[in-house]
């Protein structure tokens, strides 16, 4: 592995253990953007955007539970 790699892996283990730490929120999805790239998730007042993925496929009215990072919304789940 290089110098490199095993840098940006370390990296990337460091942001997963802080992210451990961050509560847990629920959330609708309340607006997706023109170029439905981006869904805008609401949870207690406040707004945060998720990147819509071929793995995250959000809807409009999704229920989901994610970890706020800043006000991005990451590790999501959609709720049944």
């Amino acid at each position: 592995m290089t110098f490199e790699n095993q840098v940006h892996r370390n990296a990337h283990e460091a942001y997963e253990m802080a992210l451990d730490r961050l509560p847990t929120l629920e959330g609708v999805v309340v607006e997706i953007d023109q170029a439905r790239t981006t869904a805008f998730i609401e949870s207690n007042g406040k707004r945060y955007l998720a990147f819509r993925l071929p793995k995250n496929p959000l809807q409009l009215a999704d229920r989901i539970r994610f970890t706020p990072d800043g006000r991005r919304a990451v590790r999501i789940e959609v709720l049944k």
